[in-house]
């Protein structure tokens, strides 16, 4: 048994016959299956850490209480776990909703449990490769930055705003990160100086 198949999924489901089937299927294939029936419970099992969770599958409608992307947002904003949709809903507001989240996919629960399965699978790999990134851009040597490009009405580019940069970016340039995040290129740098910064 791989060690992906060996993870323990948090099932976010309020009907207790699909919570049932889906647990079944899962299981079979050698994923360790929490539930909960609220979103509310989920928060709970997650941020008081009373078990411990690789991945979330997460429903929207989740009957009386918040709905699953309130849930997903309460979530994410105290711990780094993978969320991945699983919904009836097609509607694209509903779908929507989902796309202010860092999340992992929308599965539809019509499709195939190979679908479901490979999205599952394709979640972990994604969240690992993120975690990977994450290491090399905090402990790399090198000063750097992510920018968000902001473009005026003609289309061509006229500012960056700083949207995150680690330790070696503030020793090299002796700017926090705490004076950058949020702001942007001709915020910090005189006129002059920022159009360089910003052609390059």
């Amino acid at each position: 048994m791989s060690a992906i198949k060996r993870r323990t999924i948090l099932l976010v489901e309020d009907d207790a016959i699909t919570a049932m089937m889906e647990r079944k299927r899962l299981e079979r294939e050698g994923y360790a299956i929490l539930h909960a029936v609220s979103g509310e419970k989920a928060v709970e099992l997650v941020v008081e850490g009373q078990a411990p969770v690789d991945l979330i599958l997460m429903d929207i409608d989740l009957g009386r209480g918040i709905d699953g992307t309130v849930a997903a947002q309460r979530i994410l904003a105290r711990a780094e776990i993978p969320i991945l949709f699983l919904s009836s809903h097609t509607e694209q507001e509903v779908v929507d909703k989902t796309e202010r989240i860092s999340s992992y996919g929308y599965v539809v629960k019509s499709s195939s449990f190979t679908v479901l399965d490979a999205s599952i699978k394709m979640a972990f790999k994604l969240f690992e490769s993120r975690k990977l990134y994450q290491r090399t851009f905090d402990n790399s040597i090198s000063g750097l930055c992510i920018h968000r490009m902001l473009y005026g009405d003609d289309g061509e580019p006229r500012d960056c705003e700083y949207l995150k940069v680690n330790a070696a970016f503030e020793r090299h340039t002796g700017l926090s990160a705490a004076s950058l995040i949020g702001r942007t290129i001709r915020d910090v740098f005189p006129e002059g100086q920022a159009d360089e910064v910003i052609a390059l």
